[in-house]
Parts: structure tokens; sequence; C-alpha cells
């Protein structure tokens, strides 16, 4: 059985002491249950929490990584405001990189993004690798093309090595909580289809890799009520868990969830 990833995101929210609090909760909340060493948890939070975090996990003994939301497209050096990756190291273990508000809110290009994979790897973080596509795109019939070329360009000159140690995210932008879905969401058919066409792109590009060991993730207002329908999709290997993971209970639900099922 391969490792399910779940991680959760939390982009710009948590204050230090919101952090704890919600550690302390969730620690209490998976005292509940048991949890299958299978399920990898991710906890993907701003910078300036997450040496707070990663100090109350270790003292929790919490089976949980710290990831990073984000890294600096250049070294450490005069750049000011920017987190490059080597500060990154020691504090994270993960990294989402190329995150669909990343891409549309920031400009983040693919050559951006596969700059900040090569800046990922370097300091020894597993890049979480981020691709979807809008609504108008969907509606226009362009999504497979606009993964394809995403997939492609994010992953240029990454070799078949580097590859077994990154994640990909499917994301659709319309799917994601307060996005442009329009209160839109997918389905787990929906899901799934992309999640076989990623693979298959992949195969593709790296012929010599068995298709089945690609970890692909799956990012779109995932939450305690549909995760049970979407975990039974045999090429989804994990979930991208935004708003959801910002309540330890629900988040705490869905590790249940799967706790019970793989």
């Amino acid at each position: 059985m391969k490792n399910i990833y779940l991680v959760a995101n939390w982009k710009s929210n948590k204050t230090v002491s919101e952090s704890l609090e919600w550690i302390r909760n969730f620690k209490f909340q998976i005292s509940n249950f048991k949890l299958n060493d299978k399920i990898i948890i991710i906890l993907c939070a701003p910078f300036t929490i997450s040496a707070v975090l990663q100090e109350e996990i270790t003292k929790l003994h919490l089976p949980i990584y710290v990831g990073a939301q984000n890294l600096s497209l250049f070294p450490s050096g005069p750049y000011t405001g920017e987190v490059s990756g080597e500060m990154l190291k020691g504090l994270a273990t993960h990294c989402i990189v190329g995150h669909s508000e990343r891409r549309q809110n920031f400009g983040e290009t693919n050559t951006i993004v596969n700059q900040k994979i090569f800046n990922t790897l370097e300091q020894s973080l597993v890049p979480i690798v981020c691709v979807g596509e809008t609504l108008e795109e969907k509606e226009q019939g362009l999504t497979e093309k606009i993964v394809e070329d995403q997939l492609k360009g994010s992953l240029k000159n990454i070799t078949k090595e580097q590859m077994s140690h990154i994640l990909i995210s499917y994301e659709p932008l319309w799917a994601i909580s307060k996005g442009d879905g329009k209160g839109k969401t997918a389905t787990p058919d929906d899901a799934e289809e992309m999640h076989i066409f990623i693979r298959d792109t992949l195969a593709t590009m790296y012929p010599t890799e068995e298709r089945e060991n690609f970890s692909i993730l799956y990012g779109g207002s995932v939450n305690k009520d549909n995760v049970k329908s979407l975990m039974q999709k045999p090429n989804i290997n994990g979930y991208l868990v935004g708003g959801a993971s910002l309540d330890p209970e629900h988040f705490s639900k869905i590790i249940e969830a799967f706790s019970s099922y793989v």
C-alpha cells in the first residue's frame, strides 16, 4: 500500500497563539482513533510560525511534518522580504511550489515554478508541485492542454531521480474555496479522470518509471464530507486541504476517515 499524503495548507492564517492552540486541540482529536502509519501528515504553515510549530510538534510527539507554502526564487542574499530555500532548511521538510494562488495572483510562470523546484530540491526539501486550470479554461475545453503545459514547463530538466522526490498536486482553480469556482465542485470522477491524465503524461515524460510510482494529490475544497468518496479513487494518492485544515477537529475527521480505510 502506497503512502497517503494529507497536506494542510493554512495559507495566510494563524498567529503564534492560534497555531499552538490548533496543535494542542489536534492532539486531543487524534487521540480518539488509531493513526495508520501509511498516512503522512504535512502541515504547511506561514513562515512566521514554522519554528514555533516545529517545537510544539516535537514536544507533543506528534507524527506531523512541517512544510512551507512557498520559497524565494533567489538564493540567500540582498533580497529584502524573501525567504530562501536555505533559510527553510531545518524548519520544513516539504514546500508547496506553484500553488494556483501564486500563479494567478503573483504571476508565477512555469519558468519561475521550475526554478523554485530546483531551489527546493537543492536544500533537500520535498516539492509539492501544483497544477490546475481556471474555470474559463475548463469551459473552453483546455484543461488537458493547460495541465500538460504546466507539468512539462514546471518539470523541465527534472531528472527521473529528482522526480522520485516530488509530489504533484492537481488543484483546479474552479474547485478551490474562495477561488473563481462560483459554487462549482469537482466530482470524484472529475478528479480521478484528471489524475489518470496526469499519471499518463508523467509516464511519457519519464518512460522508464512505473506510472504507479508517481504520487499525485488532489486539492480543491477537500473536506470531511467529500473525502470518503474521493478516497476510493485509485489514482489519487493524497490531498491538499485548504480551508478545512484550519479547524483541527475538521482536519482530524479527514485523517480518521483514512485511518479506518487504508
